[in-house]
């Protein structure tokens, strides 16, 4: 989905850049999600993927458990992901969950939910992403709790990351 949409992004530059529209026609990156109270804020390598957790080992498996963007901010989203491999090889028939929550309270601020695979790209291994919870505006860390079943007779792995929060 985020190649559709940078290459969305690309196709209208070009288009502009060619009807001669100029600057003067602000575009909202793509890397953001518009939020109507505050200034549209922009983080560098929002997407990139960052591993809090690295080489996790279960039973054969070998996790990477982490999220997209070198930090998480405050009031902003973020989208856990998880890189599953067995024999150097990709797994992508796991189902994957993840909930956040208040690292403080323990307080659920993100409902569990599932993960879709993700196949290697020239960018990206493969990994489990595509669900984002909105980071609470006054916190200062937040618990992401990864949950993997597997195939097979695979005993569930769960694990519980704490992630420090930028509040800018």
């Amino acid at each position: 989905m985020r190649l559709t949409l940078i290459i969305a992004a690309l196709f209208s530059c070009l288009i502009t850049a060619f009807i001669g529209c100029g600057p003067q026609q602000a575009t909202q990156p793509t890397n953001t999600t518009p939020n109507t109270t505050e200034e549209k804020h922009v983080h560098a390598h929002d997407d990139e993927l960052f591993w809090q957790s690295q080489n996790d080992e279960h039973e054969g498996f070998v996790l990477q458990l982490g999220h997209h963007g070198t930090n998480v901010f405050a009031a902003h989203p973020v989208e856990p992901a998880v890189s599953i491999e067995k024999d150097g090889k990709p797994v992508g028939d796991a189902k994957v969950f993840v909930a956040m929550l208040d690292s403080e309270s323990g307080e659920v601020v993100g409902e569990e939910a599932s993960l879709t695979y993700e196949p290697k790209t020239e960018e990206e291994p493969a990994h489990y992403a595509m669900a984002e919870f909105d980071v609470p505006k006054d916190i200062k860390s937040i618990d992401i709790r990864y949950r993997v079943e597997f195939s097979g007779d695979v005993a569930e792995f769960t694990k519980t990351i704490t992630v420090p929060v930028d509040s800018h």
